[in-house]
């Protein structure tokens, strides 16, 4: 009878060590959404050691979904445990080491998420958005993942081309205005303007605003431009517009049509 009860002690001690050696909790923290090819958006991770023993050797991997990756030395400690980006891990994977985790301490870090297009092409596919965070150490692991969020991207839509046709002689210039206004939810940091002439017989001699692209047929518009609209900030934000006046010149010396297709395009 004594036998048994010892050897019913020693299993259930063998098993409060295990347990008492793997109470790690993981907490992620970000804000409810994320912009497409906008400002950087924060991901705080915190994990604690509610256990008894020290954790050796902790490695945490950051798994991000397609599209979401990680800003380059954007990592920041609030904790004491020297934690660093492992070299050569991914931008869209980054894992992370830190020194061994004392029972009843926590590592709490900071680092900073972008979103390019291949995370709208996801978005639009049905994939949801979640960050999962991996934690390896000597003799044990556990995961969790994140709360869902939601992506802000631009859309934008050529509202008014004035004039839309024009009688010139070789030699005039002209003046056209074109209206872009972002009708999506998320803002972009630059766009551009790209017209594609059906022949030559035109020359862009000025804008208004924006940046003439060299050897191609884009206008680059970004902060500087941005500044001079809306609330002032450094984007083209959601229900903001621009009006980019062009002027021509006519170059040919012949009687032809000069057509061309404007497009409003983003990404990055």
């Amino acid at each position: 009878m004594t036998t048994q009860l010892s050897g019913l002690l020693t299993v259930i001690f063998l098993m409060l060590s295990c347990l008492a050696w793997a109470q790690v909790e993981i907490e992620t923290e970000l804000p409810n959404e994320i912009t497409a090819c906008g400002a950087a958006a924060p991901l705080s991770i915190k994990i604690y050691n509610e256990g008894q023993n020290t954790l050796q050797n902790p490695q945490f991997t950051v798994t991000l979904p397609t599209g979401i990756y990680y800003q380059a030395n954007s990592l920041t400690e609030q904790s004491n445990s020297n934690v660093s980006l492992s070299a050569g891990s991914g931008d869209a994977q980054p894992v992370f080491t830190a020194d061994d985790l004392a029972a009843g301490d926590s590592i709490v870090i900071q680092i900073a998420l972008l979103a390019n297009s291949a995370a709208v092409a996801a978005v639009e596919g049905g994939a949801v958005l979640r960050d999962q965070v991996d934690l390896n150490y000597t003799g044990g692991s556990t995961s969790v993942q994140s709360t869902s969020y939601n992506l802000l991207y631009a859309a934008l839509n050529i509202t008014n081309v004035s004039p839309t046709t024009t009688e010139l002689l070789s030699g005039d210039t002209f003046d056209r205005s074109i209206t872009v206004v972002n009708a999506g939810f998320g803002a972009v940091s630059e766009f551009y303007l790209v017209s594609t002439q059906s022949t030559e017989g035109l020359s862009l001699q000025n804008l208004s605003m924006g940046e003439e692209i060299s050897n191609t047929d884009s206008i680059r518009l970004s902060a500087e431009d941005f500044r001079l609209i809306g609330n002032g900030d450094d984007f083209f934000d959601s229900n903001e517009q621009l009006t980019l006046t062009q002027t021509w010149l006519a170059t040919a010396c012949d009687q032809r049509t000069v057509s061309s297709a404007i497009q409003a395009k983003w990404g990055c």
